[in-house]
């Protein structure tokens, strides 16, 4: 029996995934064809995503083997040893598909995601690129890098890569969530949770999503509170206590500790006008937000997200 049949059934039972077929279809290629090496990477593949790992490598030693100067089996290699927290081991395996396909966008990508694993953002971020050069219009790339400029708290170009990889796939929950701590950590709480909402509804299984929708909310109806910006005034500043102490250094303690208060009192006053306008206009631009921020709040008190 030639291979052709069983190996073409392993890739579309791959394709649905259906990965206990496709191993036993391409294990049928392989039986058919045992210098096949395109029957070895199919079994690969399929074992990782059985979480067969040891078997999966095996088989793509065998590929590598019988295909020597093929690259796919190198990428495959290279996310096993990632997610097996063998970040180094994973470069090298990335570094080696690259050298065997330099036209492979695919190596670049697990070039990048090694790099980046290992904190070599620049690394990363210029495989992302060379991978982006042969493949622009793929939205995963986009993302990816914008997580490194994040990471390095670049985050007015990890913005614009979120963008880009939005304006590719608009409903990719991943991207709108960074996207959402980027704009958090530019200041932009209002957008964040715009962002964070929309990822959150694309994709309900989202954790970070949910969590990132009630702390940002959470926050902005804090600065809409008398008590949590009084709270936020004490705890973070310490003015009553640096007041006092000051004071009473200088003999008089107490009358600077009311200084402190009058100016806290102020301040304080300032931040809920301006908190309850943000929590208006926001409410105003999007109602379900806030009615989805109440579902969140019994999901966080129940320890559900």
């Amino acid at each position: 029996m030639s291979a052709d049949a069983p190996a073409a059934r392993a890739r579309a039972a791959l394709e649905i995934r259906r990965y206990d077929e496709a191993a036993r279809h391409a294990g049928l290629a392989i039986a058919a064809s045992p210098e096949n090496a395109d029957a070895y990477y199919l079994l690969a593949f399929a074992l990782h995503k059985l979480d067969r790992n040891d078997e999966a490598m095996r088989a793509l030693e065998s590929s590598i083997a019988k295909a020597p100067t093929w690259d796919d089996p190198h990428v495959l290699r290279s996310d096993i040893l990632r997610e097996q927290d063998r970040a180094f081991d994973a470069l090298r395996a990335a570094e080696e598909a690259v050298r065997l396909g330099p036209n492979a966008p695919e190596a670049h990508t697990a070039l990048g995601l090694s790099a980046g694993a290992l904190g070599d953002r620049v690394r990363a971020l210029a495989a992302y690129r060379r991978a982006l050069e042969l493949t622009p219009n793929a939205a995963r790339l986009h993302r990816m890098s914008g997580d490194q400029h994040l990471a390095m708290q670049d985050n007015d170009q990890a913005v614009a890569c979120y963008h880009r990889a939005l304006a590719i796939e608009a409903n990719d929950a991943l991207s709108l969530n960074n996207l959402g701590c980027a704009l958090l950590a530019k200041g932009q709480q209002e957008a964040a949770a715009f962002a964070f909402k929309s990822a959150m509804l694309i994709d309900p299984t989202l954790k970070a999503a949910k969590q990132n929708t009630h702390m940002t909310v959470r926050s902005i109806k804090q600065g809409a509170s008398v008590l949590g910006v009084l709270g936020l005034a004490v705890a973070k500043l310490k003015l009553f206590w640096v007041f006092f102490f000051v004071g009473r250094l200088l003999g008089n303690g107490w009358n600077w500790a009311l200084v402190a208060l009058a100016i806290v009192g102020v301040v304080a006053g300032a931040a809920v006008v301006r908190g309850r306008l943000r929590l208006r206009r926001l409410a105003k631009k999007d109602p379900q937000l806030l009615a989805i921020y109440a579902r969140l709040k019994q999901d966080k008190k129940s320890g559900r997200i």
